[in-house]
């Protein structure tokens, strides 16, 4: 009964645990094993009338300590197999937490191992995982780009709309963005801020690729150039406008009595 109920046991965490993580795999069992010979062990010495309930007892206030004592591992394990079972990443995926970002490179009981850009490692606790707000890039269907452009102040209706035109004329014309209405795709004049007329550019690729939407914006960045250059306007950049005072040099000093 015992070895039937540890491998029912040991089946459930080789199910719920992610195939990668090998070395913990065969530690869980090893865990399991003992305690299905430790309550075998207990049930033969009740048959035979021996009495080990002060044993367990000691052996619960023991536990409870440990407990205590290993509340963090507890509660990492708890979450990786939280994560596990979400499948919320798996390994080779890239994900961002908070100012983590990179690729999991491994998967543990107590903690997953990010391979970030830099090729430094980072060691992030299960349950920081599981109870972050969690970005898996791996799994985006469409990359987006959201850029706002402005035009200087002088600019035109005329040619305001003959930019916008042009740049929605090369995202419909060029089969890098998703233009069926499935997916928000707009170039618009959105309003006026302190440096000139503001444009807004949303669309999405219609590639999951990374590499496929840097090559979309390099397009989408020289179509957006051709088009002012031929529109005959410029894109705006912060200014200030400094004043200059002329006073008579024999007069007295400005804020002076």
């Amino acid at each position: 009964m015992f070895l039937t109920g540890y491998h029912l046991l040991a089946d459930l965490f080789a199910r719920a645990l992610p195939h990668q993580v090998i070395a913990d795999r065969a530690w869980i069992a090893a865990i399991l094993r003992g305690l299905a010979v430790l309550f075998a062990g207990a049930s033969i010495f009740h048959v035979w009338g021996i009495k080990i309930g002060s044993v367990f007892a000691g052996v619960g206030v023991l536990g409870a300590g440990l407990a205590i004592a290993l509340q963090d591992l507890i509660q990492n394990f708890a979450a990786g197999l939280s994560n596990a079972a979400e499948k919320r990443f798996r390994r080779g995926d890239w994900i961002q937490v908070d100012e983590v970002e990179g690729i999991v490179d491994h998967i543990s009981i107590r903690s997953t191992v990010v391979m970030g850009f830099d090729r430094i490692p980072r060691h992030v606790p299960n349950s920081s995982l599981g109870h972050a707000v969690l970005l898996n890039k791996s799994r985006i269907d469409h990359w987006r780009i959201y850029w706002t452009a402005e035009l200087v102040r002088e600019a035109t209706e005329d040619q305001v709309r003959a930019v916008c035109d042009h740049v929605r004329g090369y995202i419909y014309d060029s089969g890098r963005f998703v233009t069926d209405g499935t997916k928000t795709c707009f170039v618009k004049p959105t309003g006026l801020t302190e440096n000139g007329v503001e444009i807004l550019i949303y669309v999405f690729c219609n590639s999951s690729d990374w590499n496929d939407w840097l090559d979309a914006q390099t397009g989408l960045l020289s179509a957006l150039r051709g088009a002012v250059a031929e529109a005959g306007t410029a894109l705006a950049v912060p200014t200030r406008s400094v004043h200059l005072m002329q006073t008579d040099p024999s007069g007295p000093m400005p804020g002076g009595a």
